[in-house]
């Protein structure tokens, strides 16, 4: 019997150094921290990795609570196109029907994906203020 070999493309990417302090995430859940609606399809575990990640800590909900507006400002400058997109309506939107599933929601996350990528490589908060500080 033959036996597939995985190819060096399809085998796990080690990170490099590098790359440590680094992480990719969904916009979703990127969008669901910037402005505190549950937009990201896994409901909240997403945004609390998010978080969690940024602030070097396990995903909890009071963790991602006490953090947001701070782990939100260093999306900000690391992600700036953030700024252009229009939340206009969503709150609405998101009153009527605040399931994930609702699909006027899932229309505008798929346009925003088409827009700006479906992931954003972000570095830890303390990785980033390392970086602006020796700006």
């Amino acid at each position: 019997m033959l036996q597939r070999v995985n190819t060096e493309a399809e085998q796990p990417r080690r990170q490099s150094k590098k790359d440590l302090g680094k992480k990719d995430f969904h916009l979703n859940a990127i969008l669901s921290v910037m402005t505190g609606m549950t937009l990201s399809r896994e409901g909240e575990a997403g945004p609390q990795r998010l978080v969690a990640f940024m602030m070097d800590e396990q995903a909890d909900a009071c963790v991602t609570m006490e953090n947001a507006e701070t782990v939100r400002d260093c999306i900000l400058e690391q992600l700036p196109f953030l700024n252009d997109i229009n939340f206009d309506g969503l709150h609405e939107i998101l009153r009527v029907d605040p399931s994930p599933a609702n699909p006027y929601i899932t229309v505008w996350r798929e346009m925003q994906a088409l827009k700006f990528g479906e992931e954003h490589a972000l570095v830890t908060l303390s990785r980033w203020q390392k970086k602006t500080d020796a700006a």
